[in-house]
């Protein structure tokens, strides 16, 4: 048997870019042994990678979080025969490691493990290891990777057209695991989605195996090891934040206010003391103004549900307490729109994306309904009294996740002894309301 090592070092973009070629052939007697794969390693920023590219087209991918360290690989035949053999690794200089090893009968054949766990091929031929966190945690994805170029440009030009590597490129390495604790008998998938969305570059239960499934049959994206709070968003006076694979917090941008996309691609957010709003990319990390030339000042976006390009916000002409009115913009920061130019206050949409409500604690709501195809809309008052309740003020309104209830916080005045406040409930479709907490402040109020 025949052996041959290979080890070197990843560098910096300013340098050229190694390219490691290991093809092993062995003449033998007893039988023929399957052609051995070219491999093409390099770094992109803070990434590395790895292509395994046998000539008849047949490919692995590997990119990893360890630009910088000691990368190996091996490969050997045998002078009787298949099979072919590789194995490999990388390890950084604070410890963090991995390692792979590949086994070829032929070449439509291959047995493939990382860190002794094999994986099926037949799942998906692209790997992301991710090494922070304290664990090595390996995400199988399944892409088209016959048009991709075996070249370092190639290689580079396919991982930053693919969000999940953008963010190990940029450095984020924000990965996207569904909690196991978050999977929900069927019925009950509002916090599921909630869970499998809010992450920075989302991949879709499809693209992401893994070896338990949910009730509903479906492959449950999760790794065994991944932390049971993997995916949660939070925010704080520093930022907003998530929970990564191996449990840790990651910053995902430095703004309170931020919201993060349902692809979890990109957020908008209004910097402190700024009357505009911001995009930011996260695949790209560009960011943009999308109100610069409004003349206004706006305020608290958020994304609109089923619309992907568009941000809702409020926007007033002057500075000043208050939610401002309803106002839209497009991603890309054109069709600047003031929804309505009479009423504001708190925005509420609808989980399908359909209606809007908001008010300005004042006795009637407003309702907006969207067109989701032509985006035209119309303004309908939302009076309490519809519903058989009659209070003094509406504020605050919130969709129930199958949107037939709207919440609004209420007020009134029964007696001279203070104002009473409390939660009411309205079933829109058989328009009833219930009133749930009401009590009465004991000390200053907010009207």
């Amino acid at each position: 048997m025949k052996f041959l090592s290979t080890h070197f070092s990843r560098h910096s973009r300013a340098l050229p870019i190694l390219v490691l070629s290991i093809f092993v052939l062995v003449a033998c007697s007893s039988g023929p042994t399957p052609p051995g794969p070219n491999s093409i390693g390099g770094v992109v920023e803070m990434s590395g990678y790895l292509l395994i590219d046998w000539q008849d087209g047949q490919r692995i991918l590997i990119w990893d979080d360890i630009p910088y360290g000691d990368q190996g690989s091996a490969s050997s035949s045998s002078t009787s025969g298949p099979p072919f053999q590789q194995e490999g690794g990388a390890q950084s200089a604070d410890g963090r490691h991995y390692e792979y090893s590949l086994e070829i009968s032929d070449s439509q054949q291959a047995d493939f493990t990382i860190d002794g766990k094999p994986y099926d091929l037949e799942r998906g031929k692209l790997f992301l290891i991710h090494t922070t966190g304290g664990a090595t945690l390996v995400e199988q994805l399944d892409p088209d990777l016959t048009g991709l170029s075996p070249t370092n440009d190639g290689i580079e030009e396919f991982g930053r057209q693919m969000p999940q590597i953008a963010a190990m490129i940029a450095g984020s390495d924000l990965v996207t695991p569904t909690p196991k604790s978050a999977v929900e008998p069927a019925g009950s998938t509002a916090r599921y989605e909630e869970l499998r969305t809010a992450s920075a570059l989302d991949a879709s239960s499809e693209a992401v195996t893994g070896d338990e499934t949910d009730p509903t049959g479906a492959a449950d994206p999760v790794q065994d090891d991944a932390h049971p709070s993997a995916g949660l968003v939070y925010r704080s006076d520093d930022g907003l934040w998530i929970i990564d694979r191996g449990g840790e917090s990651q910053l995902i941008i430095d703004q309170p206010n931020a919201r993060l996309s349902p692809d979890g691609r990109a957020v908008v957010f209004q910097p402190e003391y700024d009357p505009d709003i911001w995009l930011a990319d996260l695949t790209t990390a560009e960011k943009r103004n999308l109100t610069e030339s409004s003349g206004r000042f706006n305020s608290d976006p958020q994304w609109w549900p089923g619309q992907q390009d568009l941000i809702i916000f409020g926007s007033s002409e002057e500075l000043g307490p208050g939610y401002g009115y309803p106002t839209v913009v497009q991603t890309d920061g054109s069709d600047y729109r003031i929804l309505d130019q009479e009423a504001g206050g708190p925005l509420a949409l609808s989980p399908d994306g359909q209606k809007l409500a908001y008010g300005s604690f004042a006795q009637v709501g407003k309702i907006y309904h969207q067109d989701i195809y032509t985006r035209d809309g119309a303004t309908e008052p939302f009076d309490p009294a519809d519903y058989g309740l009659s209070v003094e003020k509406i504020f605050q309104p919130a969709w129930s996740p199958d949107g037939r209830h709207l919440a609004w916080e209420v007020s009134s005045s029964p007696d001279t002894s203070g104002w009473s406040l409390g939660i009411a409930v309205f079933d829109l479709e058989v328009k009833t309301a219930e009133l749930f907490h009401t009590f009465t402040p004991m000390g200053g109020g907010m009207f």
